[in-house]
């Protein structure tokens, strides 16, 4: 009779804490959601308002016609400034439309979008910089998207220079889709958020003073969703998660399909440097990670066209040749892949180091240097 009570009263007490257990991680989940949507506000926010404020000026960049090396600097200037890829790509793809650039002249500039949207991830690893430890390895999954797109145009700029591969290979394709002409096509968006984002920018009515704000919103959400993971990401939960990472070809999978659905890689590239930096992803999966994300935002670019004109369907394929070449280069090589997670980690060391070189570093990379090419070569 005993026996069967202490049985009894196991079994109520293993039920209650799988109630509790259950609990905690929907609590857990909720919480995650909330912060990933304040996440995903503030970045959006973020680049509206630059968009409000550099608009302009990127327009008058893109419309002059410079040279190859200049215009992959112009792309690169006003991804930096706006901080949105798809803007400054939506603002080539319309000069080349109207006749103002050829479309050889354009795909520098894609090129260049491609890594001035690097920055956002580099932004968001500044949110670690009071903890030293975490700080490392957040600039260190940042400048892993730095790392690809810069050694991807390295390689791939001179066979377009050379011998337009990239540009020819693309209208080629191009050529044998057909456009699919429909008056309205919507794509649905994860979050439809822009909404309250222009209402704020109104509200505020400010460029300078939103984009502070933006920003301030984005750190207190990575700290935010850093504490939450840390709170309620327990043993179980945390096996599943890492299973998206347990491989390089899941991360790389992971990244790709999560872009696609959420149709940002902005969101995307971001959201790994705080899972970085509190170690539930390793530095190893992240860079895998970043290329499927890379690769996921051209798919959408190649969905998008298929909507528009063969203009904006062959510059949606350069993006995507141009990111798929990376991914053949990277992916199957370890040599490769390797020597670029271990260049990030050197640099995630020297820039804890010396953290006046990393702030140097993205003024100089991402302003300083595209404007004076730019400025000299009118």
């Amino acid at each position: 009779m005993k026996d069967h009570f202490n049985t009894h009263n196991t079994i109520i007490q293993a039920t209650m804490m799988s109630r509790e257990k259950r609990k905690n991680v929907l609590k857990g989940i909720i919480s995650i959601l909330a912060t990933l949507i304040l996440f995903a506000f503030s970045l959006e926010l973020m680049v509206k308002s630059f968009s409000v404020v550099g608009g302009k000026a990127t327009d008058l960049m893109v419309e002059n016609n410079f040279g190859p090396f200049v215009g992959l600097f112009v792309g690169l200037l006003g991804t930096a400034i706006l901080q949105s890829s798809s803007t400054v790509t939506s603002a080539v793809v319309a000069v080349v439309a109207a006749g103002s650039i050829s479309f050889a002249d354009a795909v520098p500039m894609i090129l260049g979008a491609n890594i001035g949207t690097t920055l956002t991830s580099t932004l968001v690893s500044l949110g670690f910089i009071s903890d030293r430890k975490s700080f490392q390895r957040a600039i260190s999954a940042a400048s892993m998207h730095d790392l690809f797109n810069i050694l991807t145009v390295i390689m791939v700029l001179p066979l377009e220079y050379f011998f337009q591969t990239y540009t020819q290979t693309a209208q080629y394709i191009a050529a044998f889709i057909p456009i699919i002409e429909l008056d309205n096509v919507f794509f649905l968006k994860w979050l439809s958020i822009e909404p309250l984002v222009y209402w704020l920018i109104n509200v505020i009515d400010n460029g300078p003073i939103t984009i502070i704000f933006s920003m301030v919103l984005l750190f207190a959400s990575i700290k935010l969703l850093a504490k939450i993971i840390y709170r309620y990401l327990d043993a179980e939960l945390k096996n599943t998660f890492q299973s998206f990472f347990k491989t390089e070809w899941k991360s790389f999978g992971t990244g790709t399909v999560l872009t696609l659905l959420v149709q940002s890689s902005s969101l995307t590239t971001s959201l790994i440097v705080p899972l970085a930096a509190t170690k539930k992803v390793g530095l190893s999966r992240v860079f895998p990670y970043i290329l499927g994300c890379n690769l996921g935002t051209t798919i959408t670019a190649l969905m998008v066209g298929l909507f528009l004109s063969p203009t904006a369907l062959a510059m949606g394929l350069v993006h995507f040749l141009f990111n798929l070449t990376g991914v053949i280069i990277f992916m199957p090589i370890k040599a490769f892949r390797h020597f670029a997670v271990n260049m990030a980690i050197w640099l995630g060391k020297m820039t804890v180091k010396y953290r006046a070189a990393g702030l140097l570093y993205l003024i100089i990379t991402f302003f300083i240097a595209p404007f004076l090419l730019i400025y000299f070569n009118q």
